[in-house]
């Protein structure tokens, strides 16, 4: 070895000095976050240890030492892994936790797979580096942002969403805030610093055999990918640890649903078996036993992000935010209480689905259904086709864009008689960012108002106004509700409180119309998620919301109600889900139902919760969802059912879902034509 290879040459400074702003910026940076709680000491050592490894390998001579020089490419492409992975971590949820070294680990392997790729494929080093940081500093930016405004990461369902998320992209607030701003400046320094130290001058144009066998490894760790059970790791543990962009993981997912959705432990002959009891049960219960006479309108309204904070702790707000539908509690022909739902802060179409069809994503692989699971099939048994064989003219409404969840092909597939969206709508009224409660609601009575004397509606609603973005105000938005002592420390919660105190206004003027309406009606209203506000809100509010499965279970809860302006029998603090609403309210009415419907009825009574995020039973203990099936017999019965009814749709038992005539009797979407309505006023 050369005896002055370790004296600095006058050229030091000018490859290296960028190497000690980068370390001192980021002992700054990681000082701060410390202090702020946003990580702990322990981050740390990672960045220590990854610094003198760098350090280090930059000190090794590699002329005249076989296999020593490549050394330094492998070291400098791994610290990239790890840069990018602790940029995408912390910008994707503002918090970074040590305690998953497992998934950290993979995620750096494959971050370093990824620059590995990028190195072959350009024969250098420095645009290896330069491209790979670029990706994934644009992927962490669009991952904090989506983060912010709907309280999840970047999945793969996004890809086939991106429809929807152009259609309510403008109304969200891009202003840059500290994650980006900080986590950006180290990317974009560790970028320039590691682009200037250089590696092309060894690596550039050499057939080494080393780096051919580097690449082969990177590409056999991906085709890895469906089978290391690395996406069913991050769904067993995303109620906890749902704060990284899990690169690999969602790479696994995307690779996973390239397979068949059918699971291996569905059984297609335990459905028939389940269908004979249920038959014969109803029989015995229900030998003679008519239905009532009375034939309602039904109107099911599913409220965007409505939700009540006050389930998470307590608070107090200067006034009453819902004093209407807080009133409903003692009013003797509804139904109130807490129905779960299954995602939070976004995803809206996956509550509607489980409202419609009973099914409960718990047992679907995790995906947006209405976008996955819709494509080949013809006919789909529901809530819509149930009412459609009793007679009733069957209507989707929605304030909003009909691209949106691929909503107009699986209304036609559900039967809906008729569909409306913003595109038919005339003369628009806007609340702040999106068509009013108001407006929305006076849609619905104007349908009632033009029906035919003798035509019985069913109008499902789904709502529009309180949709986030939390930011900004005009079209008549007027800040009316702030929180007792912490006035303007939550500004999107406050937003979010006032909005919603005008969607009660609006509700309680609809219920009144109704009230007076000649004709016996029936209203089944829900959230169809919480919103997503200041994550500063949740850890002030109730601390514990990170860390007890009980007390994240109310992130999941959402009120609802069903009321009739006739007589119906009044229940007070229901607990359930929103899988079992539709036959909860088809019981209060004392109206048919399908076989599956009755099933998913009795099945309540023991089970009252159920979730993808896990279930209550009728003595109130939880269970997570990850056990639920293994434990409970009853449990997989349901896994089956809905397996069948939604999943493996050329199997679909239809007698069991229809109540009538069989769905699979009715002629195909391409053999008959959708009704088409006039645009509402």
């Amino acid at each position: 070895m050369d005896k002055n290879f370790w004296k600095i040459d006058k050229n030091f400074w000018k490859k290296y000095g960028m190497l000690f702003i980068s370390m001192l910026y980021t002992a700054v940076l990681l000082n701060y976050l410390a202090v702020e709680r946003i990580v702990n000491s322990q981050t740390f050592m990672p960045f220590v240890v990854a610094g003198v490894v760098l350090v280090i390998s930059r000190l090794i001579p590699w002329t005249g030492v076989t296999g020593v020089r490549h050394i330094r490419w492998i070291v400098s492409l791994l610290f990239c892994g790890f840069i990018t992975h602790f940029y995408l971590s912390l910008i994707s949820s503002g918090a970074y936790y040590e305690r998953l070294k497992f998934i950290g680990l993979l995620n750096i392997l494959f971050h370093t797979a990824v620059f590995v790729l990028l190195f072959v494929g350009t024969d250098s080093l420095r645009k290896a580096i330069v491209i790979g940081c670029s990706i994934f500093g644009v992927l962490g930016v669009v991952n904090h942002y989506v983060w912010l405004f709907r309280g999840s990461p970047i999945s793969v369902d996004d890809i086939s969403s991106i429809t929807t998320a152009f259609g309510v992209a403008e109304n969200y607030d891009y202003t840059p805030d500290r994650y980006i701003i900080l986590l950006g400046a180290l990317l974009i320094l560790w970028t320039v610093t590691m682009y200037r130290m250089g590696g092309d001058e060894y690596v550039r144009g050499r057939k080494v055999r080393f780096k051919q066998l580097s690449a082969l490894a990177s590409v056999m760790l991906f085709a890895c990918l469906p089978f290391v059970g690395y996406g069913d790791y991050y769904k067993a543990n995303s109620n906890a640890f749902n704060y990284d962009l899990y690169f690999a993981s969602n790479l696994a997912t995307l690779c996973q649903k390239g397979g068949s959705d059918i699971p291996e432990y569905y059984s297609a002959q335990a459905v028939e078996t389940i269908a004979n009891e249920t038959a014969a049960q109803r029989e015995e219960k229900e030998p003679v036993t008519a239905s009532s006479d009375v034939k309602p309108n039904i109107i099911a309204i599913m409220s965007e992000s409505y939700g009540d904070l006050r389930v998470l702790g307590d608070f107090e707000t200067n006034i009453e935010v819902t004093p209407f539908m807080d009133s409903l509690r003692t009013n003797e022909n509804a139904i109130t209480g807490y129905a779960y739902a299954s995602i939070f802060g976004s995803k809206t179409a996956n509550s509607e689905f489980e409202f419609l069809s009973s099914d409960s994503i718990l047992f679907i692989p995790d995906t947006m259904v209405y976008l996955h699971y819709f494509d080949d099939v013809q006919n789909y048994d529901s809530l819509v086709s149930v009412l459609n064989n009793q007679d009733y003219t069957t209507v989707a409404m929605h304030p909003w864009l009909r691209a949106g969840w691929n909503r107009p092909a699986v209304y036609s597939k559900m039967g809906f008689d008729e569909s409306y969206f913003l595109e038919d709508m005339k003369d628009v009224d806007y609340y702040r960012l999106y068509p009013s409660d108001e407006y929305n609601f006076n849609q619905i009575l104007d349908r009632l108002e033009n029906k035919e004397d003798d035509e019985k509606l069913f109008i499902m609603n789904i709502t529009m106004q309180n949709h986030s973005g939390y930011e900004g105000g005009g079209n008549g938005y007027e800040q009316t509700v702030s929180i007792v002592g912490q006035e303007g420390n939550f500004p999107k919660t406050e937003l979010y409180l006032s909005e919603q105190h005008e969607s009660d206004r609006a509700l309680g003027e609809f219920i009144t119309a109704l009230e007076n309406y000649d004709e016996p009606t029936v209203v089944v209203f829900f959230g169809d998620h919480q919103p997503s506000l200041d994550s500063s809100f949740y850890s002030w509010v109730n601390p514990n919301l990170t860390k007890d499965a009980n007390e994240l279970m109310k992130k999941y809860m959402v009120p609802f109600f069903i009321w009739a302006n006739y007589d119906i029998e009044q229940k007070t603090d229901v607990r359930t889900s929103i899988n079992y609403l539709a036959p909860m309210m088809l019981d209060a009415v004392d109206m048919p139902m399908s076989d599956y419907q009755s099933h998913i009825l009795e099945q309540s009574k023991q089970w009252p919760v159920i979730c993808a995020k896990g279930a209550y039973d009728a003595a109130g203990n939880y269970y997570p969802a990850g056990d639920l099936v293994n434990l409970f017999p009853e449990i997989k019965d349901y896994q089956d059912l809905t397996i069948n009814h939604t999943v493996d749709y050329k199997n679909t038992l239809h007698s069991f879902f229809s109540y009538g005539e069989s769905a699979e009797d009715d002629a195909s979407p391409s053999e008959t034509t959708q009704t088409e309505a006039e645009p509402a006023a």
